[in-house]
Parts: C-alpha cells; sequence; structure tokens
C-alpha cells in the first residue's frame, strides 16, 4: 500500500523546491553580473568587470605620445550640437564669471552652427566660438547619445594645452581653475558619479558607469582622438550602443590612467550635497526643458544669471525623460559626421 505523505513531508517538499527556485535564480543573477565576457562594461559599486580589467592590463597599448609639444592656452568648453544648447553654454559662462574664472569658455558647435553661434554670444567677452566635425555612431538609448561621441574631438584640440569640459546644463558654484595647473598622470581626469546617483536613475542604465563625462579635466592630444576612433572602427561592443555612449567608453578607455576627481565636482541638483558641488548638473534643464512656472526650482546663481544675461528659453514641457528628436543636429552636420563604422587610419 502506497504511503500518503504527510503535512510534514508536504512542507519540506515545498522548502526544497524555494531553495532550488532560490539558488537557480542566484545563480542566473551571479553569472549575469559577474561572468567574464567580451563586453567590458563596469559594474555598479564593484569598479571595472573582469572582462574590462583583462583588456586593460593584457591588451591595452601605452597612451600614445603627443606629437605637437608646443604649449598651448588654457580654456574652459563646451559643446553645442545642435542650437538648443546654446543659452545653456551662455549661463555656463555666466556661472564662470560669477565664481571669477580667469580663463574663457570655449563653445565647440557644429560647422553650420558657427555663424549662428557667433552672432549668440557676440556680448559675451568670456566666450569663444569654434567650429567642429560631429563624431557619430548610432544609439539604441536615445539618438542624440550617437552624437556624443563628438566629444572626442577635444582631445585633439592642440590649440588648448588642457581642457576643462562640463556639459551644457551645467552651472559653476566654485572656481575650479587651480585645476589647470595640477599635476595629472597621464592628463585625464574625470569626476566620480555620486553614491545617490550612480545606480539605477534613468531606469537603470547608469549603473555600469562609475565616471561621469559629464566633468573632465584634459590635457590635448590629437593621436589618442586616432587611437580612439580606431578601437571604436574595430570593435563595435565598445560603442556601448544601448547606453551612455562616450561616458561608458571613455571610463573603459582611460580606467587604468584616470585621476579620479570627487563626486562634488559635478552634483545633480536635488542631491544631499548640492552645497558642495564646484558644478550643478541640471536635472530639470533651465534652457530647454523649464517651463516658465518652474522658474522657482532654480537655484539662486542661475536665476541671478537668466535675469543679468536676459538668456531666452527654448520653452519644451513635454514632460518625457529623453530628449526630443528635434534637437538633434542638423540634417547637414549629420551627413558629415564622421561615422566610426567607415573611420580609417590617418
Amino acid at each position: 500500500m502506497a504511503r500518503r505523505c504527510t503535512p510534514v513531508c508536504k512542507i519540506l517538499f515545498f522548502l526544497v523546491l524555494l531553495v532550488i527556485f532560490v539558488l537557480y535564480h542566484t545563480m542566473v543573477f551571479v553569472f549575469n553580473r559577474y561572468a567574464i565576457t567580451d563586453y567590458p562594461e563596469t559594474r555598479c559599486g564593484f569598479g571595472i568587470s573582469s572582462a574590462a580589467q583583462i583588456l586593460a592590463n593584457n591588451n591595452r597599448k601605452p597612451l600614445p605620445k603627443k606629437t605637437n609639444t608646443k604649449p598651448g592656452r588654457f580654456a574652459y568648453t563646451t559643446l553645442a550640437i545642435s542650437s538648443v544648447y546654446l543659452p545653456g553654454a551662455k549661463l555656463l559662462a555666466c556661472s564662470l564669471k560669477q565664481v571669477k574664472s580667469k580663463y574663457p569658455l570655449v563653445v565647440f558647435v557644429t560647422t553650420t552652427m558657427v555663424p549662428e553661434a557667433e552672432k549668440y554670444f557676440k556680448n559675451d567677452d568670456n566666450i569663444e566660438v569654434r567650429g567642429i566635425r560631429l563624431i557619430h555612431t548610432p544609439n539604441n538609448y536615445q539618438a542624440r547619445f550617437g552624437f556624443c561621441y563628438t566629444k572626442l574631438q577635444l582631445f585633439a584640440q592642440e590649440e588648448f594645452s588642457r581642457l576643462i569640459y562640463t556639459d551644457a546644463d551645467n552651472t559653476y558654484q566654485k572656481n575650479v581653475d587651480e585645476l589647470f595647473t595640477r599635476k595629472l598622470d597621464y592628463g585625464i581626469a574625470m569626476a566620480k558619479i555620486s553614491t545617490s546617483d550612480s545606480c539605477g536613475y534613468l531606469s537603470g542604465r547608469a549603473q555600469y558607469s562609475q565616471a561621469s563625462a559629464n566633468f573632465m579635466v584634459l590635457d590635448t592630444n590629437a593621436n589618442i582622438l586616432d587611437d580612439m576612433l580606431q578601437i571604436l572602427q574595430a570593435h563595435p561592443l565598445l560603442r556601448f550602443q544601448d547606453n551612455f555612449a562616450e561616458q561608458m567608453f571613455l571610463q573603459w578607455y582611460f580606467y587604468i590612467y584616470l585621476n579620479w576627481l570627487p563626486a562634488t565636482y559635478t552634483i545633480t541638483t536635488g542631491e544631499h550635497l548640492v552645497d558642495e558641488a564646484f558644478t550643478l548638473h541640471h536635472s530639470k534643464k533651465p534652457f530647454f526643458r523649464f517651463a516658465k512656472n518652474w522658474l522657482h526650482l532654480l537655484p539662486p546663481e542661475v536665476l541671478e544669471c537668466i535675469n543679468l544675461r536676459a538668456i531666452p528659453f527654448i520653452v519644451v514641457d513635454d514632460g518625457s525623460e529623453g530628449m526630443p528628436d528635434e534637437h538633434l543636429p542638423s540634417l547637414e552636420d549629420q551627413q558629415n559626421a564622421i561615422n566610426v563604422n567607415n573611420y580609417q587610419k590617418k
């Protein structure tokens, strides 16, 4: 006669199934998070992935040496790939005046935007305009991120010895001029993403990046640009087409060479360290997405700049997390962009 399973037996049976279920999903999680793959992404809170470390230690050549040793100027810089970023650059320049910086802001714009930008900034004595060719690779997260690789062009601007870069949605709260003369091994420094901003914001897409390309200090070297573009052409996985594109690539490229700056060099508005921040990264963009009835949310120094400089608003209260496609570069600039798929060594 078959024996019936007692209630205790049933409980044990279900417990065993539960343990198997938990163990299985734990193994899947661990494998997906830590498995050595060919994808050199970083891991939130755990430094660089095993794959990236292997690539960095064993397969990374030394950084290319600079050919041109003639000293250049110092400057702050930002990038405007469409007209929508020009008010942000004006606001950035105003904040540099407020903190009494002695260096200009150089705004790199697309080649077709040069006349418009020069007219827009004609009354700003601390702004210089330079035209720059776009670098592009498609991005599946947001189309505009595909043009963020244009930031790599900054390394080739050897008119300048050292540049301090901030995105155009930032304002300065403190003077950082001393960074122009600080000794930097390998000539590159990036700010850490702050703890409260590093894991899981923007639907978790930022959780694999520890360095913020929102604030960088870089010594120019045209050979580095050529080397980076060759790598991007040869290794599609390093284009990070489902993520933050150039930010993750720059962290991979410079990881073993980076001078890490404290997170306070770029803090997103709304975080607990805003009073200590050298620059504020505005989560509500005051120049292209800020509805007029939200002005009271802007920090006092931003309001002062707006009133002082009469910055015109481009009001786009679309309520979306992403940027609309109309904020992309012009079709002419897109057609003339360097496509990393087709890049050839100089």
